[in-house]
């Protein structure tokens, strides 16, 4: 992307001074292609002051006319992210953002936080700069003042804001060719990452990824892949981690890594490709992935591999690696024999996969990826412990197992020999920088420690706001607001419990019929506008549709099926056949709930049954959650007396 498609201007603020308001007009229309009178107001006015506080800056500190001025910066190509004005200025990347309003709502105090954020983590000229949010809502009078990390300023201040924070600056200023050029990226998501690798294209270098392992796990996988090859020998590679550690992005990448294109195809007296497979039970991952990428080989039906690769006089299978998305949901004998009329005996999930792979002919790998603390469905509850038994009933020495410490003695109590590293066990959140902690925090409210997750959301968790609300309404609103103007390429919704039985009458449909009938690739694919997509919060999707999936910011509604007692959780819910234990599989369920965010996350918290949710509701503020308050409406006046100190 060229420097001019990057930004509607950029200059330093003697030329923005100097160019006719006129001109920076055109050029905003012109990069924008907005037509509508109120946002062309919104601009008009927004120019004018910001022009006038340049001019009084360069008046103020004639060094301030080097300052640098960014219009309409575009954050990344196919989101319509776009800060209003961002300065460059000794060392500070200042993101302003004009509101016509003269109050001020939380919505866009998360929207200019957001951009900060982003700009801090994903864009590398602002890597090792502080990135300071400034939120002016263009009615408003008095003094600058301070909510969390973002300025609030009314248009007068906005030089004396500017010159206050170059005072405390040590850094020199950035260039803004380099500036506006710079490389951002961001973490893509499930389906952009599928389509990339799908296609082959090269996936961007994430700074993140990078921190996490994912390039060095990459390195292992792909040397056990090769050892496998070279040695015709057989590997189970058990990679586990926390939701949103980038288990899928690594198992998508290995299937279609050219890493494995060297590799010797058994009967082949050439080098030639290693066939892979990408195996999920995950019904909704599989039609949002299919639905999102328009093609059905990318990613198949666990039970479609089995039925083709063990019926009996079916041919050896071809897939020398394979990889199992949810191994931790993997079904056990008795759910195996019941949901498939017997056809496939009495043998477990992990059973069948291990003798499938055992007649690959020459060498296998055999990759399970596992989600910690997922397990949500009757069935599912064997764990790691299914995959131990496999192993201890097949034939001596047919398998070489790897995978995270903290299974070493349970495999080798059942005498089945073990490689540990710590490169399978992820244990960082990569859904967004935002997010980093999200998965713990969720861990500590299920735990019942309130007070580490309270501490940890203030620590952790600044610039990923964690709402709570006893008004679904108001979250909604405060949902439409963050995205607001920017809604192309995000994604919102409403996610519940499937055995919550007080939602329906608040509006929320999480019963069977009608989570049943939602099309799970159109509501998470299709744009905001589509009647079909997760935008318009009409459709619910519950655990078992959004397990290994995520939204930008979730609507999570909390029903009865878990309830805070005062000391524990605890729940009522009639289990499913076969549950052993009824309350963990509801624990699990709101953990997936709980870290599906990438931007956050907001909970409401019903009115009825009203003595169990108003303990759900002070268990959650306890815990971190901020109360959804109205928006700030008071009139101007009322800030007009507070006083903040100067940038630190």
């Amino acid at each position: 992307m060229s420097l001019i498609e990057r930004c509607a201007w950029s200059g330093h603020f003697d030329e923005f001074v100097a160019t006719p308001d006129r001109t920076l007009f055109s050029h905003l229309t012109r990069f924008v292609r907005e037509r509508e009178e109120l946002q062309l107001g919104a601009w008009r006015d927004s120019l004018a002051a910001m022009q006038q506080e340049a001019g009084n800056c360069i008046r103020s500190l004639p060094a301030a006319a080097g300052f640098g001025a960014v219009l309409e910066y575009k954050l990344s190509v196919d989101r319509l992210r776009r800060p209003d004005v961002v300065v460059l200025e000794n060392g500070s990347v200042i993101v302003l953002e004009f509101k016509s309003t003269s109050h001020v709502r939380q919505a866009d105090l998360d929207q200019v936080m957001g951009y900060a954020r982003d700009l801090a983590g994903y864009h590398e000229a602002s890597h090792d700069r502080t990135v300071i949010p400034v939120l002016i809502p263009m009615k408003i009078r008095g003094s600058r003042f301070r909510l969390g990390s973002t300025w609030v300023c009314p248009p007068s201040e906005i030089s004396a804001l500017l010159l206050d924070i170059a005072k405390n600056s040590k850094v020199g200023r950035a260039n803004i060719d380099t500036w506006v050029g710079s490389a951002f990226v961001p973490l893509p998501k499930l389906v952009e990452t599928a389509r990339a690798i799908f296609e082959r294209a090269p996936l961007p270098f994430i700074r993140r990824v990078a921190e996490a392992g994912i390039p060095a796990l990459m390195d292992r996988l792909l040397a056990v892949c090769k050892d496998a090859s070279q040695s015709r020998s057989r590997h189970l590679v058990l990679l586990a981690g926390v939701p949103g550690s980038g288990k899928t992005l690594a198992g998508l990448q290995l299937v279609h890594h050219e890493g494995l294109d060297g590799l010797v195809t058994a009967g082949s007296a050439k080098r030639a490709i290693a066939p892979s497979v990408f195996l999920s039970g995950n019904g909704p991952l599989v039609n949002v992935l299919r639905y999102g990428l328009g093609s059905k080989v990318f990613i198949t039906d666990i039970w479609t591999y089995l039925r083709r690769n063990l019926d009996e006089g079916a041919p050896a299978p071809r897939e020398h690696v394979v990889v199992f998305d949810e191994a931790q949901r993997a079904w056990d004998n008795q759910k195996v024999f019941e949901s498939h009329d017997s056809l496939l005996g009495n043998r477990s999930e992990p059973q069948l996969l291990l003798e499938a792979c055992g007649r690959v002919p020459d060498w296998c790998v055999l990759v399970g990826l596992f989600g910690d603390g997922q397990e949500i469905h009757s069935g599912e509850e064997g764990g790691v412990g299914l995959w131990v038994k496999a192993l201890s009933q097949a034939p001596a020495g047919s398998w070489i197992v790897h995978g995270p410490e903290r299974w070493k003695t349970a495999f080798e109590s059942a005498g089945v020999p073990y490689e540990a590293s710590s490169q399978l066990d992820l244990n960082t959140s990569l859904r967004s920088h935002l997010a980093r902690g999200s998965a713990e925090w969720a861990s500590l409210v299920m735990s019942g420690n309130f007070d580490k997750a309270r501490r940890l959301s203030g620590e952790q968790l600044e610039g990923y706001p964690i709402y709570v609300t006893r008004d679904l309404e108001a979250a909604k609103a405060y949902v439409r607001g963050r995205y607001e103007g920017e809604e192309a390429g995000f994604r919102w919704g409403l996610l519940a419990s499937a055995k919550a039985r007080n939602l329906l009458q608040f509006g929320v449909k999480n019963d069977w019929m009608s989570t049943k009938n939602v099309n799970h690739g159109a509501w998470y694919n299709d744009e905001p506008t589509s009647p079909k997509s997760c935008c318009q919060m009409e459709a619910v999707v519950t655990e078992f549709g959004c397990q290994g999936l995520e939204l930008d910011l979730p609507v999570v509604c909390w029903g009865d099926d878990l309830v805070w007692d005062g000391k524990t959780w605890t729940s009522d819910a009639k289990p499913s056949k076969g549950v052993r234990d009824g309350l963990r599989l509801r624990m699990n369920a709101y953990r997936v709930l709980l870290t599906r965010g990438r931007d956050g996350l907001c909970i409401f918290v019903p009115a009825e049954p009203k003595a169990n949710m108003d303990r759900n509701y002070a268990a959650l503020v306890e815990a971190g959650a901020t109360p959804l308050s109205p928006d700030r409406s008071e009139p101007a006046e009322v800030f007009s007396g507070v006083t903040v100190p100067g940038p630190d």
